[in-house]
């Protein structure tokens, strides 16, 4: 099977006999990929639109509100009436909302900036009033727990360390600047005895110089024979004659009607971005659509045309996992709410509207029943059992648990 309307009927042919010949196997298994692939976006962006028609607008109400909630929690991180247990629960609180937020990509991300700058104002503000009333015997607690930790290279005076507590940043600082004495000073150490530990390794030297230019050369020889065939394919076959015939047909400066002078315009390009990616299959389905005579395949294109047709498989097999691994919004929107129907998908979305409707109504109730202290510490007693941590904190528990307090 040589010649090319054979191969457009391919797709007409699987229900009966099962073809046999490379040629149309591969093509038939291409135009199946393709069409594959092309379903694959269809549904995922039919679907993303409507979402955008039935859940977007619930999911950023969604968002407003937890930025509402977060600004009224962070409110209550200077009162100073919490007990130890009831702060953490708040920071807990503040911090898992702020997760959420920060991951959603239906966040404005302004408010995420100004939301974490009030909550950094509130923090440091809290740590300004443990200062003023900090002990020496305290400071000395501290000065002690933190030579422990990161050795004598780290030592701060009295009022260093009362900075430290009124704000914790100026202990990163003081951190980040003695690890990089550190650091500078063993590269400086490091750095000529490297030098001459690999200079003076005979296997190391002999194990590069064996093996790095004959990987090289290997590579070059296989990226040359395969320049070779493409070129082979492209120049002297019969597929080159079918571009050349396509471009004279489809070159949009020969088309006075600006319709159709529109619409070669954006073959002129389908077809020139195949020749440059040596997509022999658009050339062919672009030949099949614009002309009806049936060239036969000389040899030598049917030769370099079949490992062509099998590269062109591979491509879309990698799209296809491309499209379903891929991380964009409306990926991630079909994977949540793909079923069995179309009518499951839209009970899905319904009732995650519905959740999420909920879900302000119950935030905007609790903000605006939730106005003092006394209030406050009722509804963190739920959350008492709970692991705590600080998300604020780089160092985490490196740092002494006095600063949090």
């Amino acid at each position: 099977m040589n010649n090319l309307k054979a191969l457009s009927q391919s797709s007409g042919t699987q229900g009966s006999i099962k073809p046999t010949d490379p040629l149309h196997i591969l093509w038939q298994r291409i135009e199946k990929h393709k069409k594959r692939n092309q379903n694959y976006k269809n549904k995922v962006a039919e679907n993303y639109q409507q979402f955008c028609e039935l859940v977007l607008p619930h999911e950023q109400r969604q968002t407003h509100w937890l930025c509402q909630q977060v600004m009224h929690l962070a409110s209550f991180v200077t009162r100073k009436s919490f007990t130890e247990p009831e702060r953490d629960a708040l920071m807990e609180w503040i911090s898992e909302d702020m997760d959420y937020l920060e991951q959603n990509p239906f966040t404005d991300q302004t408010r995420i900036t100004q939301l974490s700058q009030y909550i950094f104002e509130q923090l440091k503000t809290r740590q300004g009033h443990l200062a003023e009333s900090v002990s020496e015997s305290q400071i000395n607690a501290l000065r002690a727990e933190l030579q422990h930790e990161f050795g004598e290279l780290l030592t701060l005076s009295d009022e260093q360390l009362k900075a430290c507590i009124a704000d914790p940043t100026v202990l990163f600082e003081h951190l980040e600047a003695m690890q990089a004495a550190s650091s500078e000073q063993e590269s400086e150490a490091n750095e000529d005895l490297d030098e001459e530990a690999f200079d003076d390794d005979p296997f190391a030297n002999g194990f590069y110089n064996q093996f790095e230019p004959d990987d090289d050369e290997q590579y070059r020889d296989f990226a040359k024979v395969e320049q070779n065939r493409l070129d082979r394919l492209f120049k002297g076959s019969q597929l080159n004659k079918m571009y050349k015939r396509l471009a004279s047909k489809l070159h949009p400066d020969k088309e006075p009607d600006p319709a159709r002078k529109a619409q070669k315009h954006n073959l002129m390009h389908e077809l020139s971005e195949a020749r440059k990616a040596k997509d022999g299959f658009t050339i062919l389905q672009l030949y099949l659509a614009h002309f009806d005579d049936d060239p036969e395949f000389d040899q030598t294109t049917r030769d370099n045309l079949i490992p062509l047709l099998e590269q062109k498989v591979r491509e879309l097999n990698s799209e296809y996992r491309f499209l379903q691994d891929n991380h964009d919004i409306e990926t991630l929107v079909w994977r949540q709410f793909k079923d069995t129907s179309k009518k499951r998908i839209r009970e899905n979305m319904d009732c995650h509207a519905a959740e999420l409707k909920a879900e302000c109504i119950a935030i905007e109730s609790f903000i605006n029943s939730c106005k003092t202290v006394k209030a406050m510490k009722t509804e963190l007693k739920e959350r008492m059992n709970r692991p705590m941590f600080n998300p604020f904190l780089a160092l985490g528990d490196e740092l002494p648990d006095f600063l949090f307090k």
